[in-house]
């Protein structure tokens, strides 16, 4: 849009009469994506006034009653790469020009950054657009879950028709056609063919979900309606992945065999229903998803015996012992963590000596919007302290893979972490710094740290372990002993039977 506004802002523009359909839509829209968009200074050619660039809110609207002039940008308010806190003042109150001071002025050698707030790395996408535009509907649990990445689209499809009554069955064609027989062709009895009395009431249908139910604890009553029966279904227990996916596709399938019976005799050549016919083809497709789900687990060589088993199936367990490795001689170890949750985000490091002995440990509490931004700047403080202090002959150490890889690569295409990352980088220029990924069982100190610093205020600074919370001192004593940890990993692709 700002290539069409060229003497006012895209958000100040005002909509005109004669503009067209398109544009106008863009118009309507635009106050509700834009307030998601939250500009990355360096430079300062971003707009002062209406662009969101200290994460409150365009100003504009924020303080109507002042004259505000659309080109007035950010960099009018910078003298020497500081804050020209006597100008702020003549158009904003004291409350506001504080807030500004505090935040931080990038490099002037850099553009400006517009950072999209509904996607993880910051990027745009018109996915996350339309999802803030848009209607929502009140998701539905039946109609979210008859989707099934190892079944055929088809398959999945008919269910979802079923659920929302959009199958061309007699009851519903004999509103256009009244002369036309509405007869269900399972019944001996000739009753009305309705979706009900077709998938769940007719006695082929009962014996398909009795079949298939009875032995998973899933009984079906005749009046039960196919919503509350696929709830029944998916709402049962798992005992594991195998036997999730088994309650989930079942059910599905059975609509899906009782409907292709129905076509064939209806339309076909088929003259009557083959029960173990149709028993058959299900456990086929069973097998045929669960085969691409996990290749390397056997089968059973029918129904009965699967379920003699299906319950019993546990995945297998891995054991691993993990312990904190003290450092070479004449290095120190930094240990860092970042903890985001519901009630507030927070940074926990530690710093130890070839010995194990701390020299430093701190934890803070932070404004994040995600884990990975708090352990990026988990990692920064530390970094920064031991640059600040001269232990400059160091080893890194976090237990989040994603950062780890962003800062060997030198650089993100994450724009939320962009310059926590490279801040990070040049400072380790200057050192003789290394990183490595550690499990996070060799990082229970600093976890503890960050998960204090989340639930105190301010910043906090540790000279010695007794100062420590009492969450890390256990941690800190088994990592000085060298004594290790526990590391259980479930493997979700083998099973053993219990």
């Amino acid at each position: 849009m700002a290539k069409y506004c060229t003497r006012v802002h895209p958000v100040a523009k005002a909509i005109n009469a004669p503009q067209s359909n398109t544009w106008r839509k863009l118009m309507q829209i635009k106050h509700k994506v834009e307030e998601h968009i939250i500009w990355k200074f360096n430079d300062g050619g971003c707009n002062f006034w209406w662009d969101n660039w200290t994460g409150k809110g365009a100003l504009a609207k924020i303080f109507t009653n002042q004259s505000i002039y659309s080109k007035t940008k950010v960099s009018d308010f910078i003298h020497e790469e500081r804050w020209d806190t006597n100008k702020l003042a003549e158009f904003l109150p004291d409350q506001m020009v504080n807030i500004i001071a505090n935040i931080h002025i990038g490099k002037s050698t850099k553009k400006d950054m517009a950072i999209w707030e509904p996607e993880t790395e910051g990027n745009f996408s018109t996915k996350s657009a339309w999802n803030i535009i848009r209607t929502h509907k009140e998701e539905d649990f039946t109609t979210s879950h008859v989707w099934h990445s190892k079944l055929p689209f088809k398959i999945s499809f008919l269910a979802w028709r079923i659920i929302h009554r959009k199958l061309p069955l007699d009851d519903t064609l004999c509103k256009f056609r009244t002369n036309r027989e509405c007869i269900c062709v399972y019944c001996v009895q000739r009753q009305k063919e309705t979706g009900q009395h077709l998938f769940i009431d007719n006695n082929i249908a009962r014996q398909m979900w009795n079949t298939f139910g009875a032995p998973l604890g899933i009984c079906t009553q005749t009046n039960w309606s196919i919503k509350r029966i696929l709830r029944k279904w998916w709402s049962t227990k798992a005992k594991s992945s195998i036997h999730k996916m088994t309650l989930h596709i079942v059910p599905i399938l059975i609509l899906w065999e009782i409907w292709r019976q129905r076509c064939s005799c209806k339309y076909g050549t088929q003259k009557m229903f083959w029960c173990r016919g149709m028993e058959n083809n299900i456990w086929w497709n069973l097998k045929m998803a669960i085969k691409l789900a996990f290749p390397i687990f056997e089968m059973a060589d029918s129904w009965r015996n699967f379920n003699e088993t299906v319950e019993q199936l546990r995945h297998t367990t891995e054991w691993k012992m993990i312990k904190w490795i003290k450092p070479t001689p004449g290095k120190v170890k930094l240990n860092t963590d970042g903890s985001f949750s519901n009630n507030g985000a927070g940074i926990g490091g530690i710093v130890r000596n070839e010995y194990g002995n701390m020299i430093m440990a701190f934890a803070a509490k932070v404004d994040c919007d995600s884990n990975n931004k708090a352990e990026a700047k988990a990692a920064k403080y530390g970094i920064q302290w031991c640059a600040q202090n001269g232990l400059t002959n160091c080893l890194i150490e976090l237990d989040s893979m994603i950062i780890v890889d962003m800062i060997k690569n030198r650089g993100t295409n994450n724009l939320k972490l962009k310059t926590i990352i490279e801040d990070i980088v040049q400072i380790m220029n200057n050192m003789n710094c290394s990183i490595d990924h550690c499990f996070r069982e060799a990082n229970q100190v600093a976890d503890g740290l960050a998960k204090f610093g989340a639930i105190h205020e301010g910043s906090h600074i540790f000279q010695n372990w007794q100062q420590i919370p009492n969450s890390s001192k256990g941690a800190y004593h088994l990592d000085k002993a060298q004594l290790s940890s526990m590391r259980i990993k479930y493997d979700k692709a083998n099973f053993f039977v219990s």
